[in-house]
C-alpha cells in the first residue's frame, strides 16, 4: 500500500505548499518510494507477485458531483499504473467517479460498499466493462467505524445489490466472485485490538456465506 498522488498532494497543499499541478509534480518522487519499497519486499519475502494499492481518499472529495476526473488526475495516477511493475489496485473508502478509474486500467478496484452512491451508479457501465477487460475487485464488505457492525445479512446485501449492478451492466459474474479480495472496508490502524478482530471475525462470516450461497 502506498499514498496516492492525489491524496500526497491534498496534504502537501494542508500544509502550505503551492503551485500549479501538484498532484502531477508528486509523482517523480512517488514513482522511486514505491519502486524501492516495491524492491525491498520482493527481496525480503521472495514473492513473484506483488499488489500495489493506491490509498486515495482523497478521490471521495470529487464526489458524485465531479462528472469527470481532472486531467492531472488521470494523468497522475495513469503513469503509475505504465511505470509500475507490479499489479496496481486503487482505493477509495468514499464514493467518487468510479467509472473513471475503471477507465484508467488498474488491475484491482477497491471500494467501501457501504460508502457507494451516485459516482458508483453513473460509472457502473464503465466498471462492468473494465471488469469484462480482466480488472479485479476488492470489496470493502465490512465497515471499519467505531461502533456496532451490521449483521451478516445487512453486509451480504449490500455486496449483492452491488453485483446485480454491475452484472446487468455486462460485467461476468465469476470475475465479480471467483477472482476478486473480500476485505476490511478501510484500514484498521484507528480501531482497538478487539474492535480490529471483530471486525476481521465478521468479515470470515461474509466470505464463508459468500462461498456457500452465492
Amino acid at each position: 500500500q502506498a499514498t496516492g498522488p492525489v491524496t500526497l498532494a491534498a496534504a502537501l497543499r494542508a500544509g502550505g505548499v503551492t503551485g500549479p499541478d501538484l498532484v502531477v509534480r508528486v509523482v517523480d518522487e512517488l514513482l522511486v518510494r514505491i519502486e524501492r519499497h516495491v524492491s525491498w519486499v520482493r527481496e525480503e519475502s521472495g514473492a513473484k507477485r506483488v499488489v500495489l494499492v493506491l490509498d486515495e481518499p482523497a478521490l471521495a472529495a470529487l464526489g458524485a458531483s465531479q462528472t469527470t476526473l481532472p486531467d492531472s488526475v488521470r494523468r497522475s495516477l495513469s503513469r503509475l499504473i505504465t511505470d509500475l511493475d507490479v499489479e496496481v489496485g486503487i482505493h477509495c473508502c468514499g464514493d467518487t467517479d468510479w467509472g473513471g478509474l475503471a477507465e484508467l486500467g488498474f488491475d484491482w478496484l477497491s471500494l467501501d460498499l457501504s460508502a457507494l452512491g451516485e459516482g458508483f451508479l453513473n460509472g457502473v457501465e464503465a466498471v462492468a466493462m473494465a471488469l469484462a477487460r480482466g480488472t479485479r475487485m476488492m470489496w470493502g464488505i465490512v465497515p471499519t467505524t467505531a461502533g456496532p457492525l451490521p449483521d451478516t445479512n445487512v453486509l451480504i446485501g449490500r455486496y449483492g445489490t452491488a453485483v446485480a449492478n454491475l452484472v446487468v451492466a455486462g460485467a461476468p459474474f465469476e470475475m465479480l466472485k471467483a477472482q476478486a479480495w473480500f476485505t476490511p472496508a478501510c484500514g484498521l490502524a484507528g480501531l482497538s485490538v478487539g474492535a480490529a478482530e471483530a471486525v476481521t471475525n465478521r468479515l470470515d462470516e461474509v466470505v464463508e456465506e459468500v462461498e456457500s450461497g452465492w
